[in-house]
C-alpha cells in the first residue's frame, strides 16, 4: 500500500486499488519564445515533475491523485508501481511500462 504525507494529513493507496499511473514533465516556466531560445543556449530549462495515480476507493468512486515529486522519485515510484500493482500499466498511462524515464 502507498502512503502519502502532506501537511493537511496521509493518503494511503492500496497498489490493488490502482487502476492506472503515469509520470509527466512540465517547465517550470514559460517563457516567451525569444527568452526560452535565448535561456536554452546558457542552461538547462527547470522543469517539474508530475506522477499520477487513478484508482478507486473502497466505495468503488475513481479518484485521481497527482503528486509533484522531486526529480529522482519518478524512477522509484515507476519501479514500484510496476512490481507492485501491474494492473496499471496501461494503454493511458503517461510513461509507458518498461519505458526508461529520462
Amino acid at each position: 500500500m502507498l502512503s502519502f504525507d502532506y501537511s493537511g494529513g496521509k493518503l494511503i493507496i492500496p497498489f490493488e486499488m490502482i487502476d492506472s499511473f503515469g509520470y509527466s514533465r512540465q517547465v517550470a516556466r514559460h517563457l516567451g519564445v525569444l527568452p526560452a531560445i535565448a535561456v536554452g543556449l546558457v542552461k538547462h530549462r527547470q522543469r517539474k515533475h508530475f506522477f499520477r495515480i487513478s484508482y478507486h476507493d473502497e466505495n468503488k468512486a475513481p479518484q485521481v491523485a497527482i503528486f509533484e515529486v522531486s526529480k529522482e522519485m519518478p524512477h522509484v515510484l515507476l519501479a514500484i508501481l510496476q512490481v507492485r500493482a501491474p494492473q496499471g500499466c496501461g494503454l493511458h498511462t503517461y510513461a509507458k511500462c518498461g519505458v526508461q524515464l529520462n
